[in-house]
């Protein structure tokens, strides 16, 4: 999986840095953002702030799913989120705690819903695709949703500025809800090494700032007062290259997925698009092809 970055690049013109962390290709140096080392950002690239550190043993991972490019991103904003800047907003009752090496923001305990929430830049453009990356912690059984919307106030990008003033009739009422989100949780049948992991997600941000919200609600078989959603850092990346179709070996064995999707709207909302128009409408559904198939899916069908 991965899109060369000039062309087809074999593992024979790459050799990984001393310390294993990076590859070395000509004088340029280039660092996994992923465990599944997909993504990657050049060596600074960096706004003065730490970068993702997936963990992985770069040399293991490439061995386990191959090498087939390096998908380049630059970096367009970070947060920590040990303090409350990015226009920090919250339900309430979010702390910071020292777990491990670093400083996490956890939301409350207890409730339904709890969250906090911070504005990143971007750099919008239709149909061109973001990476949120969140440093989680693996300590403890936690619920942590990560979702991605538009910071109020904010219009779109061009040429669709504008748009954010139009609401469609659907379920969800208006264009700002959530874009995209995500979960993930911790613990229970899962084995908790109190290590640091990090959460990457793909966003087609609309606007020059996301709100990207961290949520949280109490799952948890046993109460604790360190129970909650953390999250000690955020980054937002650019994604430079195309997003290329899944490269994998040939298997005997497919999985069917479906979607339950409530309106039609939702298959057009996410991508930076209007879907006014059946142009607009076209253009969504050949973005979702595209990372459909990056993904790995091979066929998509609608009833």
């Amino acid at each position: 999986m991965g899109q060369s970055l000039e062309g087809d690049i074999s593992m024979s013109r790459l050799k990984l840095t001393p310390d294993g962390k990076g590859l070395q290709l000509g004088d340029s140096v280039y660092r996994p953002i992923d465990d599944s080392a997909v993504f990657y950002y050049e060596v600074p690239g960096s706004l003065g702030c730490p970068m993702p550190d997936p963990g992985v043993d770069l040399k293991e991972a490439l061995h386990r799913h191959g090498f087939h490019g390096i998908i380049r991103c630059r970096l367009t904003d970070y947060v920590d989120c040990s303090g409350t800047t990015h226009s920090f907003q919250e339900s309430g009752g979010s702390r910071t705690l020292r777990i491990g090496d670093s400083i996490y923001r956890v939301t409350q305990p207890a409730g339904n819903l709890s969250w906090f929430s911070y504005e990143l830049a971007t750099n919008p453009k239709p149909g061109k695709p973001h990476l949120v990356v969140c440093q989680l912690i693996n300590d403890r059984e936690r619920y942590t949703t990560v979702t991605c919307n538009h910071a109020p106030g904010t219009t779109w990008a061009a040429p669709y500025e504008g748009e954010e003033k139009y609401v469609p009739n659907n379920q969800e009422g208006d264009t700002w809800r959530c874009d995209v989100g995500s979960a993930v949780y911790t613990g229970r049948e899962y084995y908790c090494d109190g290590k640091p992991f990090t959460f990457a997600m793909i966003f087609y941000p609309k606007t020059e700032r996301a709100m990207i919200t961290i949520s949280h609600r109490s799952n948890e078989v046993e109460y604790s007062e360190l129970n909650g959603a953390a999250v000690a850092r955020i980054w937002m990346f650019d994604i430079l290259d195309p997003l290329p179709p899944a490269v994998s070996n040939p298997s005997r064995n497919e999985r069917t997925v479906a979607l339950y999707v409530p309106h039609p709207w939702f298959l057009y909302s996410h991508f930076g698009i209007p879907a006014r128009t059946p142009e607009q409408r076209v253009k969504s559904m050949e973005e979702q092809s595209v990372i459909s198939s990056f993904v790995g899916s091979i066929s998509s069908s609608f009833t």
